[in-house]
């Protein structure tokens, strides 16, 4: 059942998720606001996380 007060972005509609190609892997994980939250680049064995902190006007404070 799909809860029709929430903003299309917690459904990650139209956004991308995930990328993948022979060297990288690429994850995006969004917010309530249909920002990125987290992104996950991976390549090869290595692993690098970027997150994002907003405050409630959507502002990003990191």
């Amino acid at each position: 059942m799909i809860a029709l007060n929430r903003p299309p972005a917690i459904y990650n509609v139209g956004r991308l998720m995930n990328s993948t190609n022979p060297t990288v892997t690429q994850v995006a994980k969004y917010d309530g606001f249909g920002k990125v939250d987290r992104q996950d680049v991976t390549i090869g064995m290595l692993t690098d996380t970027t997150t994002s902190v907003r405050d409630a006007t959507a502002f990003c404070r990191t």
